[in-house]
């Protein structure tokens, strides 16, 4: 008998959810044109956003970790690995890059060591809670920059997820006891050339697998907004905050990026505390992108989901504090009849590259008003 209600019991179950799908694809085919427009927004946080801040980065981070290069560079940070968050000293470059890299870096990192068998997945699961972290490419030259018009709030934004990151750390190493010195994992025996080809093909794929969730979640959004579901969310909020705030809050916990630009005018140390918030949370989406990357590999998120919520509010809240120093107001809406330059709009190397080349034309050899083609020179018009 239990046997049979399991069978009709799931039977059942695949029913339901072959009518929410049925359901789904009525929708999609219902709200196209609002779905195009938001998958098109989608594209241009991909391309603005996504690609630029994180390609290098997964490639970069993905070379290192597999080689090992770094382990000799980073060895002053391992007694800060072994004693705040007990992880081996070979293991630090893969914290360091999970706080510069951005969201899915250290996920992907942690997945592929697993796979290595060089850590546990209960060892993972637990290095989860403090290795998804929003880079500095990401908060400052994607949300303070562009939101605030000043690069210091996402220094203090970056500053107070590192501190949130430490504190997570703390508590999900209490009862542990500090790894010993000088443990050393086993460094990829194949030659440099072809890790650096691993490395661009799995980052390739990882990072196109982060694009996918931005553009689900981005025509997701257009599916809300025809029920009227997340104005009714932010109806809910304005009470304790306003619309806008609200709007940010509901539209980043899906996704970040989204969340984030809805901010643009909120010049104050509250603005930089949401912005902070929703960007230590991460989103709905990242969760997503992180999940796809654990799958296979026995890590589960249920740690992660206990420890992020109080990563999200230590990063609001240190970041308030910090954001008090900051002239916000000024940075954004002060006017002057001079132009500016904007942050982050001129390239050192192309500016070194281009003095060296000007170098190289004043103390090159004899002018010559003349071109040689073949054999006769051709004087030049003038």
């Amino acid at each position: 008998m239990r046997t049979e209600q399991k069978k009709v019991i799931g039977r059942g179950g695949k029913t339901a959810q072959g009518m929410v799908l049925a359901g789904i694809a009525v929708l999609l085919l219902f709200f196209s044109k609002a779905v195009a427009q938001s998958l098109q927004n989608g594209i241009q946080i991909c391309l603005n956003t996504l690609i630029p801040s994180l390609f290098c980065f997964m490639v970069f981070s993905d070379f290192a970790v597999q080689t090992g290069l770094l382990q000799g560079i980073l060895k002053p940070v391992g007694f800060l690995a072994r004693h705040i968050w007990k992880i081996e000293d070979s293991f630090t470059d893969l914290l360091v890059f999970s706080m510069i890299g951005g969201y899915p870096v250290g996920a992907k990192l942690l997945a592929d060591q697993v796979r290595r068998g060089t850590i546990s997945p209960e060892e993972g699961e637990r290095m989860l809670c403090f290795c998804v972290n929003a880079g500095p490419a990401f908060v400052i030259g994607s949300v303070a920059v562009p939101m605030f018009g000043n690069a210091m709030v996402g220094w203090v934004i970056f500053a107070s997820h590192f501190l949130s990151c430490l504190l997570c750390g703390l508590l999900c190493g209490i009862g542990r006891k500090a790894p010993p010195k000088g443990n050393r994992r086993p460094s990829g025996s194949v030659p440099l050339s072809v890790q650096m080809v691993r490395s661009v093909r799995s980052a390739s794929g990882a990072l196109a697998g982060a694009c996918g969730f931005v553009l689900l979640f981005c025509g997701g959004f257009a599916l809300l907004d025809g029920f009227g579901l997340r104005t009714a969310i932010v109806d809910l909020l304005q009470p304790v905050m306003s619309e806008q705030a609200a709007f940010s809050l509901v539209t980043g916990l899906l996704e970040v990026t989204s969340g984030t630009v809805l901010l643009n005018g909120m010049a104050t140390p509250a603005g930089a505390a949401l912005a902070a918030g929703i960007t230590g949370f991460g989103g709905f989406c990242v969760h997503a992108q992180v999940a796809a990357l654990l799958s296979g590999t026995g890590i589960r998120m249920r740690r992660f989901y206990r420890t992020r919520l109080l990563y999200a509010l230590c990063s609001a809240g240190l970041t308030f504090i910090g954001a008090q120093w900051i002239p916000l107001s000024q940075s954004v809406f002060q006017t002057g009849d001079q132009p500016a330059a904007a942050a982050w709009s001129v390239s050192p190397v192309a500016s070194f590259c281009l003095i060296i080349l000007c170098i190289m034309l004043l103390l090159s050899g004899e002018k010559s008003d003349t071109i040689r083609i073949g054999k006769k020179p051709k004087r030049l018009e003038e």
